[in-house]
């Protein structure tokens, strides 16, 4: 029995960027600790459209979400992110 994924016979192919993201995260807990996050701590977003961004922990909104401060356009922009989409940079 194969240990294999595969598509019929097909093995399907992961793209080099996903691989590198993967080994990136070697060692590091996915969904940094909260507690751990300071006011003004840099961190980086794992998912999403702004995947690979750092920005500046602001705070926790709830259990599960964070505000972060953006570079946009010269501007700091506060946004919303899940909590397990960040990780310290």
């Amino acid at each position: 029995m194969s240990r294999l994924v595969r598509f019929g016979e097909q093995v399907p192919v992961v793209p080099e960027i996903v691989i590198a993201r993967i080994r990136a995260l070697d060692g590091v807990q996915i969904g940094a600790p909260l507690a751990q996050l300071a006011p003004g701590a840099a961190v980086r977003i794992l998912d999403g459209p702004f995947a690979d961004v750092e920005g500046i922990f602001e705070c926790k909104v709830g259990a599960e979400r964070v505000m972060l401060l953006l570079q946009f356009m010269h501007r700091q922009v506060r946004m919303q992110f899940d909590s397990a989409a960040i990780m310290p940079a």
